[in-house]
């Protein structure tokens, strides 16, 4: 059925946790010389090259303090665990911080999922449709115990991240050779 025929194309070109293989290559015929997995794979390899990218656009201090070779495995790892189902690869790294709780690089840099908070408010922050502020007109003559019950929405760009490590220093450093 052409439900299976993506699903297995799907499964061909992304990663999947159960490690199952694809079985679009009994629906793949050769051209060019190519087989269709051969085909297949050029899709593959840019599926994770985009996710890396992706990642790496909004994580850059946490690509500046691995390094290559260990981001690009980190991103691999992580785009194996949650692929992409979203249209914009900008929201692809929404779980990292919380794909780092129980990575091994955690043991050895035990400030990362801390700076992967910040990087991604920062993403937040960037992509946010701002509300219209407050005026003060709403407010002006109110009651103090009125004021005291008012609830206090902040803008979808403000966000808060906390860490005991100097992780806005490493965020800053991010441009650093």
């Amino acid at each position: 059925s052409l439900q299976e025929l993506q699903r297995a194309f799907k499964r061909g070109v992304r990663p999947h946790r159960d490690g199952a293989p694809s079985a679009i290559g009994t629906f793949l015929n050769p051209q060019g010389g190519e087989p269709g997995e051969a085909r297949l794979a050029v899709y593959a390899g840019g599926y994770l090259v985009r996710i890396r990218e992706a990642l790496g656009e909004v994580y850059e201090a946490i690509r500046w303090v691995l390094g290559e070779p260990a981001f690009a495995r980190l991103a691999e790892a992580y785009g194996a665990q949650h692929p992409s189902h979203d249209y914009n690869l900008s929201v692809v790294g929404r779980h990292l911080p919380e794909f780092l709780r129980t990575h091994p690089l955690t043991q050895r840099l035990p400030f990362l999922q801390d700076l992967a908070r910040l990087e991604w408010a920062v993403c937040r922050a960037f992509h946010a449709f701002d509300q219209p502020p407050l005026q003060a007109a709403r407010v002006a003559g109110r009651s103090l115990e009125s004021l005291e019950r008012m609830r206090v929405i902040w803008q979808p760009s403000v966000g808060l991240a906390a860490s005991n490590w100097p992780i806005l220093d490493l965020w800053k450093a991010r441009t650093t050779p």
